[in-house]
Protein backbone atom coordinates (compact mmCIF):
# COMPACT_ATOMS: atom_id res chain seq x y z
CA UNK A 1 0.00 0.00 0.00
CA UNK A 2 0.93 3.44 -0.78
CA UNK A 3 -0.60 7.00 0.74
CA UNK A 4 0.23 10.35 0.36
CA UNK A 5 -0.53 13.23 2.62
CA UNK A 6 -1.46 17.05 2.69
CA UNK A 7 -2.48 19.38 5.07
CA UNK A 8 -4.61 22.91 4.63
CA UNK A 9 -5.58 25.28 7.58
CA UNK A 10 -2.13 25.36 8.96
CA UNK A 11 -1.68 28.60 11.25
CA UNK A 12 1.11 26.93 13.12
CA UNK A 13 0.83 27.57 16.63
CA UNK A 14 -1.88 30.38 16.60
CA UNK A 15 -5.02 28.35 16.98
CA UNK A 16 -7.13 31.32 17.48
CA UNK A 17 -7.05 32.55 13.60
CA UNK A 18 -10.64 33.31 12.96
CA UNK A 19 -10.00 33.07 9.29
CA UNK A 20 -8.51 29.32 9.67
CA UNK A 21 -10.67 28.27 12.42
CA UNK A 22 -9.98 24.09 11.65
CA UNK A 23 -6.87 22.29 10.39
CA UNK A 24 -7.58 19.57 7.48
CA UNK A 25 -4.99 16.98 6.99
CA UNK A 26 -5.91 13.98 4.39
CA UNK A 27 -4.34 11.15 2.88
CA UNK A 28 -5.01 9.59 -0.73
CA UNK A 29 -4.39 5.76 -0.04
CA UNK A 30 -3.65 3.03 -3.24
CA UNK A 31 -2.77 -0.42 -2.86
CA UNK A 32 -0.25 0.07 -5.70
CA UNK A 33 2.47 3.16 -6.52
CA UNK A 34 -0.11 5.90 -7.80
CA UNK A 35 2.74 8.14 -8.85
CA UNK A 36 4.30 5.67 -11.23
CA UNK A 37 0.69 4.26 -12.40
CA UNK A 38 -1.21 6.97 -12.49
CA UNK A 39 1.38 9.32 -14.31
CA UNK A 40 0.38 9.36 -17.93
CA UNK A 41 -3.32 10.32 -17.27
CA UNK A 42 -2.40 12.78 -14.87
CA UNK A 43 0.01 14.31 -17.60
CA UNK A 44 -3.03 14.68 -20.07
CA UNK A 45 -5.25 16.89 -17.19
CA UNK A 46 -1.09 18.89 -16.90
CA UNK A 47 -1.49 19.17 -20.65
CA UNK A 48 -5.12 19.97 -20.68
CA UNK A 49 -4.56 22.92 -18.39
CA UNK A 50 -1.19 23.96 -19.48
CA UNK A 51 0.15 23.60 -16.26
CA UNK A 52 3.59 21.38 -14.91
CA UNK A 53 1.27 20.64 -11.70
CA UNK A 54 -1.78 20.70 -9.75
CA UNK A 55 -2.40 23.43 -7.10
CA UNK A 56 -6.05 23.71 -6.28
CA UNK A 57 -5.61 27.16 -4.57
CA UNK A 58 -4.04 28.26 -7.77
CA UNK A 59 -6.52 26.87 -10.48
CA UNK A 60 -9.67 27.89 -8.63
CA UNK A 61 -13.17 27.23 -8.86
CA UNK A 62 -13.97 27.19 -12.93
CA UNK A 63 -10.75 24.49 -13.65
CA UNK A 64 -11.43 22.40 -11.36
CA UNK A 65 -14.96 21.83 -12.26
CA UNK A 66 -12.98 21.23 -15.90
CA UNK A 67 -11.43 18.39 -14.41
CA UNK A 68 -13.41 16.84 -12.20
CA UNK A 69 -14.70 14.22 -14.55
CA UNK A 70 -10.86 13.26 -15.34
CA UNK A 71 -9.72 12.91 -12.18
CA UNK A 72 -12.58 10.57 -10.77
CA UNK A 73 -11.97 8.33 -13.65
CA UNK A 74 -8.55 8.05 -11.88
CA UNK A 75 -9.83 7.79 -8.75
CA UNK A 76 -11.92 4.87 -9.84
CA UNK A 77 -9.64 2.93 -12.25
CA UNK A 78 -6.60 3.47 -9.40
CA UNK A 79 -8.84 2.39 -6.60
CA UNK A 80 -8.21 5.54 -4.70
CA UNK A 81 -9.47 5.74 -1.26
CA UNK A 82 -9.56 8.45 1.31
CA UNK A 83 -8.55 9.65 4.79
CA UNK A 84 -9.63 12.97 6.24
CA UNK A 85 -8.86 14.83 9.42
CA UNK A 86 -10.38 17.27 10.26
CA UNK A 87 -9.58 19.46 13.75
CA UNK A 88 -11.36 22.25 15.16
CA UNK A 89 -8.59 24.02 17.22
CA UNK A 90 -9.92 26.43 19.59
CA UNK A 91 -11.94 22.66 20.86
CA UNK A 92 -8.00 21.60 21.44
CA UNK A 93 -8.04 23.98 24.75
CA UNK A 94 -10.60 22.04 27.00
CA UNK A 95 -9.16 19.16 26.00
CA UNK A 96 -5.60 19.27 26.77
CA UNK A 97 -7.29 20.78 30.35
CA UNK A 98 -8.82 17.54 30.85
CA UNK A 99 -5.89 15.77 30.37
CA UNK A 100 -3.50 18.43 32.45
CA UNK A 101 -5.47 18.33 35.40
CA UNK A 102 -7.74 15.08 35.44
CA UNK A 103 -4.87 12.45 34.75
CA UNK A 104 -5.05 10.38 37.76
CA UNK A 105 -1.76 9.11 37.04
CA UNK A 106 -0.53 12.47 37.81
CA UNK A 107 -3.55 13.87 40.15
CA UNK A 108 -3.65 11.36 43.00
CA UNK A 109 -7.08 13.30 43.84
CA UNK A 110 -9.01 12.19 40.80
CA UNK A 111 -11.19 8.88 41.00
CA UNK A 112 -9.42 6.64 38.14
CA UNK A 113 -12.64 6.05 36.37
CA UNK A 114 -13.31 9.19 35.40
CA UNK A 115 -10.63 9.89 33.35
CA UNK A 116 -9.68 6.28 32.09
CA UNK A 117 -13.48 5.82 30.91
CA UNK A 118 -13.88 7.43 27.86
CA UNK A 119 -17.48 8.29 28.20
CA UNK A 120 -16.79 9.61 31.31
CA UNK A 121 -13.53 11.79 30.21
CA UNK A 122 -15.78 13.20 27.33
CA UNK A 123 -17.96 14.65 29.78
CA UNK A 124 -15.63 16.47 31.34
CA UNK A 125 -14.15 18.38 28.31
CA UNK A 126 -17.92 19.58 28.12
CA UNK A 127 -17.84 20.32 31.81
CA UNK A 128 -14.41 22.31 31.26
CA UNK A 129 -16.03 24.10 28.57
CA UNK A 130 -18.62 25.86 30.88
CA UNK A 131 -15.93 27.62 32.99
CA UNK A 132 -13.56 28.83 30.16
CA UNK A 133 -13.45 32.14 28.55
CA UNK A 134 -11.32 33.64 26.03
CA UNK A 135 -8.71 34.78 28.48
CA UNK A 136 -8.20 31.59 30.52
CA UNK A 137 -7.87 29.79 26.43
CA UNK A 138 -5.56 32.25 26.00
CA UNK A 139 -3.45 32.12 29.14
CA UNK A 140 -3.51 28.11 28.65
CA UNK A 141 -2.00 28.21 25.39
CA UNK A 142 0.31 30.33 26.06
CA UNK A 143 1.45 27.28 28.81
CA UNK A 144 1.83 24.90 26.19
CA UNK A 145 3.83 26.72 23.99
CA UNK A 146 5.77 28.73 26.76
CA UNK A 147 9.61 27.65 26.70
CA UNK A 148 10.35 29.47 30.01
CA UNK A 149 9.15 27.40 33.07
CA UNK A 150 9.07 30.60 35.61
CA UNK A 151 6.70 32.38 33.07
CA UNK A 152 4.42 29.11 32.27
CA UNK A 153 4.40 28.47 36.13
CA UNK A 154 3.30 31.82 37.09
CA UNK A 155 0.38 31.61 33.85
CA UNK A 156 -0.51 27.93 35.07
CA UNK A 157 -1.37 29.16 38.30
CA UNK A 158 -3.41 32.09 36.91
CA UNK A 159 -5.68 29.48 34.85
CA UNK A 160 -5.80 27.51 37.79
CA UNK A 161 -6.99 30.73 40.10
CA UNK A 162 -9.46 31.79 37.12
CA UNK A 163 -11.01 28.14 36.46
CA UNK A 164 -11.88 28.23 40.35
CA UNK A 165 -13.14 31.32 40.68
CA UNK A 166 -15.64 29.99 37.58
CA UNK A 167 -16.03 26.04 38.85
CA UNK A 168 -20.00 27.28 40.04
CA UNK A 169 -20.76 27.53 36.23
CA UNK A 170 -20.72 23.73 36.08
CA UNK A 171 -23.83 22.87 36.55
CA UNK A 172 -24.24 19.67 38.82
CA UNK A 173 -22.20 18.97 42.24
CA UNK A 174 -20.49 15.82 41.24
CA UNK A 175 -18.33 17.47 38.58
CA UNK A 176 -17.49 20.72 40.51
CA UNK A 177 -16.15 18.58 43.31
CA UNK A 178 -13.90 16.93 41.24
CA UNK A 179 -13.01 19.43 38.73
CA UNK A 180 -12.56 21.66 42.44
CA UNK A 181 -10.62 19.12 44.40
CA UNK A 182 -8.08 18.30 40.80
CA UNK A 183 -7.82 22.27 40.83
CA UNK A 184 -7.04 22.58 44.71
CA UNK A 185 -4.15 19.71 44.19
CA UNK A 186 -2.69 20.94 41.05
CA UNK A 187 -2.58 24.68 42.68
CA UNK A 188 -0.23 22.74 45.59
CA UNK A 189 1.45 20.82 43.24
CA UNK A 190 2.31 22.81 40.16
CA UNK A 191 5.84 21.97 39.71
CA UNK A 192 4.47 17.95 38.61
CA UNK A 193 3.30 18.96 35.80
CA UNK A 194 5.22 18.24 32.15
CA UNK A 195 3.78 20.81 30.21
CA UNK A 196 6.03 23.64 32.23
CA UNK A 197 8.41 25.62 29.90
CA UNK A 198 9.14 22.71 27.43
CA UNK A 199 11.36 22.73 24.57
CA UNK A 200 10.48 24.13 21.21
CA UNK A 201 10.13 20.71 19.50
CA UNK A 202 8.09 19.15 22.23
CA UNK A 203 5.32 22.51 22.70
CA UNK A 204 4.85 21.30 19.12
CA UNK A 205 3.12 18.08 19.55
CA UNK A 206 0.21 20.33 21.24
CA UNK A 207 -0.36 21.86 17.73
CA UNK A 208 -2.97 21.13 15.22
CA UNK A 209 -1.09 19.26 13.05
CA UNK A 210 0.20 16.72 15.51
CA UNK A 211 -3.51 16.09 16.46
CA UNK A 212 -4.60 15.46 13.03
CA UNK A 213 -1.50 13.41 11.90
CA UNK A 214 -2.28 10.42 13.96
CA UNK A 215 -5.59 10.21 12.81
CA UNK A 216 -4.46 9.97 9.58
CA UNK A 217 -2.34 7.09 10.14
CA UNK A 218 -5.18 5.43 12.30
CA UNK A 219 -7.21 5.49 8.99
CA UNK A 220 -4.47 4.26 6.51
CA UNK A 221 -4.26 1.08 9.40
CA UNK A 222 -7.92 0.54 8.99
CA UNK A 223 -7.82 0.10 4.99
CA UNK A 224 -4.38 -1.64 5.91
CA UNK A 225 -6.49 -4.10 7.88
CA UNK A 226 -9.19 -4.21 5.38
CA UNK A 227 -7.38 -4.82 2.15
CA UNK A 228 -5.07 -7.12 3.79
CA UNK A 229 -1.96 -5.18 2.53
CA UNK A 230 0.84 -3.67 4.61
CA UNK A 231 1.80 -0.17 4.23
CA UNK A 232 5.13 0.35 2.26
CA UNK A 233 5.52 3.99 1.76
CA UNK A 234 3.50 7.34 3.29
CA UNK A 235 4.63 10.18 1.28
CA UNK A 236 3.97 13.60 2.72
CA UNK A 237 4.07 17.29 1.42
CA UNK A 238 7.48 18.60 2.43
CA UNK A 239 7.15 20.27 5.91
CA UNK A 240 9.57 22.59 6.80
CA UNK A 241 8.37 23.49 10.18
CA UNK A 242 7.44 20.22 11.87
CA UNK A 243 8.74 17.63 9.30
CA UNK A 244 10.93 16.37 12.32
CA UNK A 245 7.79 16.24 14.77
CA UNK A 246 6.10 14.15 12.03
CA UNK A 247 8.74 11.78 11.57
CA UNK A 248 8.76 11.46 15.48
CA UNK A 249 5.07 10.68 15.79
CA UNK A 250 5.38 8.39 12.54
CA UNK A 251 8.48 6.18 14.27
CA UNK A 252 5.93 6.05 17.24
CA UNK A 253 2.83 4.31 15.98
CA UNK A 254 5.01 2.61 13.46
CA UNK A 255 7.29 0.83 16.18
CA UNK A 256 4.90 0.50 18.58
CA UNK A 257 3.60 -2.92 20.09
CA UNK A 258 0.81 -4.44 17.98
CA UNK A 259 -1.11 -6.12 20.51
CA UNK A 260 -3.67 -3.67 21.38
CA UNK A 261 -4.92 -2.93 24.79
CA UNK A 262 -7.97 -3.27 26.55
CA UNK A 263 -8.93 -0.45 28.43
CA UNK A 264 -11.41 0.33 31.51
CA UNK A 265 -15.01 0.03 29.98
CA UNK A 266 -14.00 -2.56 26.98
CA UNK A 267 -12.46 -0.13 25.27
CA UNK A 268 -9.53 -1.04 22.35
CA UNK A 269 -6.87 0.88 21.97
CA UNK A 270 -4.30 0.10 19.28
CA UNK A 271 -1.22 1.40 19.61
CA UNK A 272 0.59 0.23 15.98
CA UNK A 273 -0.09 2.46 12.74
CA UNK A 274 1.56 1.46 9.77
CA UNK A 275 3.86 -0.64 11.13
CA UNK A 276 7.47 -1.39 9.20
CA UNK A 277 6.58 1.48 6.76
CA UNK A 278 8.62 3.85 5.26
CA UNK A 279 8.11 7.71 5.90
CA UNK A 280 8.88 10.18 3.22
CA UNK A 281 8.54 13.81 3.13
CA UNK A 282 8.63 15.31 -0.53
CA UNK A 283 8.28 18.01 -2.84
CA UNK A 284 4.42 18.22 -4.31
CA UNK A 285 6.18 18.92 -7.69
CA UNK A 286 8.06 15.17 -7.12
CA UNK A 287 3.98 13.32 -6.09
CA UNK A 288 1.44 13.44 -8.35
CA UNK A 289 -0.40 11.60 -5.51
CA UNK A 290 0.06 14.67 -3.20
CA UNK A 291 -1.05 16.60 -6.11
CA UNK A 292 -4.69 14.83 -6.45
CA UNK A 293 -4.79 15.02 -2.46
CA UNK A 294 -3.96 18.27 -2.43
CA UNK A 295 -7.41 18.65 -4.98
CA UNK A 296 -9.54 16.77 -2.83
CA UNK A 297 -9.27 18.35 0.47
CA UNK A 298 -9.46 21.91 -1.02
CA UNK A 299 -12.83 21.18 -2.07
CA UNK A 300 -13.77 19.09 0.81
CA UNK A 301 -12.54 22.14 3.17
CA UNK A 302 -15.25 24.66 1.34
CA UNK A 303 -17.89 22.60 1.36
CA UNK A 304 -16.83 21.57 5.11
CA UNK A 305 -16.76 25.38 5.88
CA UNK A 306 -20.47 25.85 3.48
CA UNK A 307 -18.22 28.44 1.41
CA UNK A 308 -20.57 28.55 -2.17
CA UNK A 309 -19.71 25.86 -4.76
CA UNK A 310 -20.78 24.65 -7.82
CA UNK A 311 -23.23 21.73 -8.61
CA UNK A 312 -20.47 19.75 -10.16
CA UNK A 313 -18.06 19.89 -7.41
CA UNK A 314 -20.72 18.92 -5.25
CA UNK A 315 -21.76 15.77 -6.79
CA UNK A 316 -17.97 15.13 -7.31
CA UNK A 317 -17.29 15.17 -3.53
CA UNK A 318 -20.47 12.85 -3.18
CA UNK A 319 -18.53 10.01 -4.99
CA UNK A 320 -15.09 10.98 -3.40
CA UNK A 321 -17.28 10.23 -0.48
CA UNK A 322 -18.16 6.91 -0.99
CA UNK A 323 -14.53 6.23 -0.82
CA UNK A 324 -13.56 8.20 2.46
CA UNK A 325 -13.05 7.55 6.09
CA UNK A 326 -13.58 10.69 8.11
CA UNK A 327 -12.16 11.43 11.55
CA UNK A 328 -12.99 14.73 13.28
CA UNK A 329 -12.13 16.46 16.62
CA UNK A 330 -14.06 18.91 17.98
CA UNK A 331 -16.70 18.98 20.64
CA UNK A 332 -19.47 18.37 18.03
CA UNK A 333 -18.58 14.78 17.58
CA UNK A 334 -17.49 13.86 21.12
CA UNK A 335 -20.82 15.17 21.47
CA UNK A 336 -22.12 12.35 18.97
CA UNK A 337 -19.96 10.07 20.61
CA UNK A 338 -21.50 10.20 23.90
CA UNK A 339 -25.09 10.24 22.44
CA UNK A 340 -24.08 6.85 20.69
CA UNK A 341 -22.85 5.54 23.77
CA UNK A 342 -25.55 6.09 26.40
CA UNK A 343 -28.30 5.28 23.39
CA UNK A 344 -26.04 1.80 22.68
CA UNK A 345 -26.36 2.01 27.12
CA UNK A 346 -29.84 2.58 28.31
CA UNK A 347 -30.83 -0.13 25.21
CA UNK A 348 -28.43 -2.84 27.25
CA UNK A 349 -30.22 -5.21 29.86
CA UNK A 350 -27.63 -4.81 32.37
CA UNK A 351 -27.76 -7.48 34.91
CA UNK A 352 -28.50 -7.08 38.69
CA UNK A 353 -24.82 -8.74 39.05
CA UNK A 354 -23.27 -6.44 36.52
CA UNK A 355 -24.23 -2.94 38.18
CA UNK A 356 -23.06 -4.24 41.61
CA UNK A 357 -19.90 -4.98 40.04
CA UNK A 358 -19.66 -1.39 38.46
CA UNK A 359 -20.60 0.11 41.13
CA UNK A 360 -18.05 -1.57 43.76
CA UNK A 361 -15.14 -0.18 41.53
CA UNK A 362 -16.56 3.09 41.26
CA UNK A 363 -16.25 3.13 45.35
CA UNK A 364 -13.32 1.20 44.93
CA UNK A 365 -11.67 4.19 42.99
CA UNK A 366 -13.50 7.23 44.84
CA UNK A 367 -12.12 5.56 48.11
CA UNK A 368 -8.67 5.70 46.93
CA UNK A 369 -8.85 9.53 45.70
CA UNK A 370 -9.75 10.55 49.15
CA UNK A 371 -7.40 8.84 50.93
CA UNK A 372 -4.99 10.21 48.15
Amino acid sequence: MWAYIDETGHTGSNIFDESQPNFFSAALVTKTNFDILAKSEFSEILDKLSVTELHANELGVHKLVDIAPCILKIIKKHNCNFVISIVKKRNIISSKLVDTFLDPGINPSVPQHVYLLKPLRLILVFKFTAILDDQIENDFWNVLMSRDLNESKLLLRKVIDSLKSNIDLIPDIRSRKIIGNALNWASSNIDVFDILGGSKRFNRFHIPNMIGFPSVLEGIQMLSDKWRKQVKFIYHDKQQQFATNLKQVHKAFSEASRDPLTLPGGEILKLSFAPDSEFVIIDSSQSIGIQLVDCILWIFKNRYEMHTMPIELINFLKEVDKRCYISEFSLNNMDKILRETFTKVEKSNLTEEQINEAQKMINHFNLQAKNE
